[in-house]
């Protein structure tokens, strides 16, 4: 896995995944990023 998801899966939990998919999808990566 890439470096980011390690990081992203200590912090948030293994279930940030689907909740970030329907983020981007509903707000675009640029708004999830920032």
């Amino acid at each position: 896995d890439y470096i980011v998801v390690e990081v992203a899966n200590n912090i948030l939990g293994d279930n940030w995944q689907p909740k970030f998919i329907e983020s981007v999808k509903e707000g675009g990566i640029e708004r999830v990023l920032l």
